[in-house]
């Protein structure tokens, strides 16, 4: 799930889609609000979320990034598979 050039194409989806529909920029109290979930270890509720969380960890603290990710993306890939069983 997380081969690097599939993550590279799906940010590259990603970007090419919010580019498209024209999502707005994301405001400094937008980004303090992500910011402090993911402080406070509460789930992501959209893929917007995940991205600038990435951003922030990597930009605050760089050694932690790739634990972080790890993490995250086990718990993602585990939460997406709970839901698919039901």
């Amino acid at each position: 799930l997380r081969n690097p050039a599939l993550v590279t194409q799906c940010v590259a989806a990603a970007l090419t889609y919010c580019n498209s529909v024209k999502i707005p920029c994301l405001t400094l109290d937008d980004l303090n609000k992500i910011r402090m979930n993911w402080r406070r270890n509460n789930d992501f509720s959209t893929g917007i979320e995940v991205i600038v969380a990435a951003w922030i960890v990597y930009h605050e603290n760089e050694e932690r990034y790739d634990d972080w990710e790890n993490h995250t993306f086990n718990k993602l890939t585990d939460d997406i598979l709970q839901k698919s069983v039901k």
